[in-house]
């Protein structure tokens, strides 16, 4: 008789499939891509933010699909080795009673075999299911433990041709996915995918709020949620609790407490205050990449109360955390260079900047990056922080350092637009700009228009 230890009762909700809203948007475009790839393949993975329909995607793919299926909830809790084997046992056998009992007397004894021993244990024993079944986990990313991610590589690289693994997380997880993606083992669904499309967006506003809202006022807010799906849903109900719902304010309507507390809730505290603060900071420029992101978030933080992340961090390093955690960034290159935040959310964030940093703080900020676009020859950008910062003699400097060659170059369009940048007393008592601007006149013909004239 094997020597076992006790073992806590499990949550039988974890295993509860959620339920698919009543005011579901259909999305065969995904639901057919997960069909197709669910046999033969040993993981699909489905990694996006929060609030872009993860959850309810797989769930509305399952409802179709025509084998068993098992659904597993994680949280922290399950970070220890044997509790979260115990639940991923317990999810396969709510649909195969009695399968997987070695494994199972495995971890329960009191001297518990190595790791690799229980993975090939496993393995073994879920070959030995003659169904083919879909088990999903979801809320991976909640999940730390090394020897967790160690199991599930060793069941994904020698998979048991009976079993698909789902992944539904926020962040990519620690796994072979180079490797799986290279043999064809893996499907993924992410941000791209799962934006909502134009007529998605008509459809599900509609279905809440029903058919008050116009199509062209549907469309600016699609463009502004770009395809994010809770967006569009916070959107919409603070639509629906809006007295006079066709003069609604699109902009009041984005930014309202309901997105607020969404983003600050899921998103923002939940970050160590090394990460939160670079986020908020990082919100400022248009666009920003991991030099920059040295700059204004690390560099400055030995010297500068702005700062609160230490010297042990930086930029590149922070830009490579972004990404994988998957933060609402948008690439702008094909080198993943230079990124910038979804648009709602990077409101959410200059918001909460301002009320976690304070305005002259944030003028200091701006300072940062109107020095940093300078240094790298990126005048136009320099100009909009040096500006709001107060430096109005930095910006100056630079118009006397590059005018001559732009005018040269006969770029009398940008001068103009740099000239537009700032106020007319600016430009009547600085030598440099009065003369910049006496130049413009000049170049276009309106004689009538020189200073002094």
């Amino acid at each position: 008789m094997v020597d076992t230890v006790s073992i806590t009762p499990l949550i039988e909700t974890k295993f509860y499939r959620p339920g698919l809203p009543v005011d579901m948007v259909h999305r065969p475009r995904l639901t057919n891509f997960l069909k197709k790839h669910q046999v033969g393949r040993s993981l699909t993975l489905v990694s996006a933010p929060a609030g872009y329909g993860k959850s309810t995607l797989v769930s509305c793919w399952l409802d179709q699909v025509d084998c068993p299926t098992a659904w597993l909830s994680l949280d922290e809790g399950d970070n220890d080795f044997a509790t979260f084997l115990h639940y991923f046992l317990a999810a396969i056998r709510m649909i195969f009673p009695g399968a997987l009992q070695e494994t199972e007397n495995m971890i329960a004894s009191i001297s518990q075999p190595s790791e690799t021993l229980i993975a090939k244990t496993l393995i073994n024993e879920i070959n030995q299911i003659e169904t083919f079944f879909i088990l999903v986990l979801e809320d991976y990313h909640l999940i730390e433990e090394e020897k967790i991610h160690d199991l599930l590589n060793e069941v994904l690289l020698h998979p048991p041709p009976n079993l698909h693994l789902v992944i539904s997380t926020r962040m990519d997880p620690p796994l072979s996915l180079a490797t799986l993606r290279g043999k064809g083992q893996l499907s993924e669904v992410r941000i791209p995918s799962l934006r909502f499309s134009r007529e998605e967006s008509l459809r599900l506003i509609k279905k809440m709020t029903g058919s008050s809202i116009d199509d062209d006022s549907i469309a600016k807010i699609d463009a502004k949620a770009e395809g994010w799906v809770t967006g569009l849903r916070l959107a919409a109900l603070a639509m629906r609790h809006r007295v006079g719902q066709e003069v609604f304010d699109l902009k009041l309507t984005l930014n309202n407490r309901y997105v607020s507390e969404y983003l600050l809730s899921e998103i923002l505290t939940k970050q160590a205050a090394t990460f939160s603060d670079c986020m908020l900071k990082t919100s400022i420029p248009a666009h920003f990449n991991a030099d920059l992101c040295d700059a204004l978030c690390f560099k400055e933080a030995n010297s500068s109360s702005t700062g609160s992340a230490g010297s042990d961090f930086n930029g590149h390093q922070f830009m490579e955390w972004l990404r994988l955690s998957n933060f609402f960034i948008i690439p702008l290159d094909g080198q993943d260079k230079w990124y910038r935040y979804h648009h709602i959310f990077r409101e959410f964030l200059q918001q909460e900047l301002i009320r976690r940093f304070g305005q002259e703080q944030v003028r200091e900020m701006h300072a940062v990056l109107g020095r940093w676009y300078a240094e790298n020859d990126l005048i136009e950008e320099a100009f909009y922080h040096l500006l709001p910062s107060g430096e109005i003699s930095q910006a100056i400097e630079l118009v006397a350092l590059h005018r001559y060659k732009m005018m040269n170059r006969a770029q009398w369009g940008i001068l103009e637009n740099w000239l537009d940048l700032f106020q007319d007393s600016t430009i009547n008592t600085s030598p440099e700009l009065f003369m910049l601007k006496t130049w413009l006149v000049y170049q276009r013909g309106q004689w009538a228009e020189l200073p002094g004239c």
